[in-house]
């Protein structure tokens, strides 16, 4: 097990969660750098999943965490992916985590953002990624990626935004489109960008593996499910009572939407995969269907 810190060494944040887990398990697989992660929580199950495939576990929790305490963490690691969490502190914790790769002389910083971030304002968690994208790129660092994905296929993890018996209810509008990209896809392009320095030197990549309408959406979830899903679009004023940040980035996808050209990104990465193909991997197919609901909402 490796358990000591390395030039071959890459430091991955949000370890545990979506996008660091794919990171992760990428560089478990290819075997071209060590794998370490930063947690506030070592104890947790995934933390110690990843401590027995041969992952360093650094407990670290970025809300007590200084600029200099960081860096000291990330000294003699040859490459960064960074992530945070939406928030308050997600501008704060993504601008500290880019000054230690700078103080600790890192050679290339990974950042995930998101799509199109610079045209929304509006949009906190958004523009929250644009401002520490500005901050990357002014630092003067040996070597940086910024990562754009739009929205993430493994968010229908989430028990909540499952497709309930026959319906599939989400954010826009049936006849508008959204873009979607898997986290494990995520994973490849960042390792990848790690893997070749030079290629993906002060580059900023969007990714996008799909792009569906509401009802082509609920479309896709009805083939793999082997039942008829009708698509339903969330009512306003009941996103807006839920979470008045998702209102208005339910506002931004259905006023200006995600931006990545497809076909061309695909020739770069041409493993992207559909949500057909996403729902097919994480095999949707098997899944029992949900109790039939007598809410006619749903």
């Amino acid at each position: 097990m490796f358990t000591g810190k390395s030039s071959e060494q890459v430091v991955v944040l949000g370890g545990t969660g979506k996008q660091g887990g794919e990171v992760v398990q990428e560089l478990l697989e290819r075997k071209k750098f060590n794998a370490a992660i930063i947690t506030r929580n070592p104890e947790s199950a995934k933390a110690k999943e990843l401590l027995s495939k041969g992952v360093q576990v650094i407990k670290v929790d970025l809300d007590k965490v200084t600029t200099d305490e960081l860096a000291n963490v990330f000294q003699g690691s040859y490459g960064v992916f960074s992530v945070q969490e939406m928030g308050k502190n997600e501008v704060k914790q993504g601008i500290m985590v880019a000054d230690a790769c700078k103080k600790a002389n890192v050679q290339h910083l990974v950042y995930s953002s998101v799509n199109a971030a610079e045209k929304a304002p509006n949009v906190p968690h958004f523009h929250s990624k644009y401002l520490i994208e500005q901050h990357i790129k002014q630092l003067n660092l040996p070597n940086f990626t910024i990562l754009r994905p739009t929205c993430l296929m493994d968010n229908f993890d989430d028990p909540q935004m499952q497709p309930k018996y026959s319906s599939l209810m989400f954010l826009i509008k049936p006849t508008t489109k959204l873009q979607w990209i898997a986290c494990k896809d995520i994973g490849i392009a960042a390792n990848k960008a790690f893997e070749e320095p030079k290629k993906y030197a002060k580059k900023t990549v969007s990714l996008a593996g799909d792009n569906l309408t509401g009802t082509e959406l609920a479309q896709v979830f009805s083939r793999v499910l082997g039942r008829d899903l009708k698509y339903k679009k969330m009512p306003s004023i009941i996103l807006r009572l839920y979470s008045n940040e998702m209102y208005k980035m339910a506002d931004f996808f259905e006023k200006t939407g995600y931006d990545t050209n497809i076909p061309e990104v695909k020739k770069e990465f041409p493993q992207l995969r559909t949500m057909e193909q996403w729902l097919k991997e994480n095999e949707w197919d098997k899944k029992p269907p949900p109790k039939k609901s007598t809410c006619s909402i749903m």
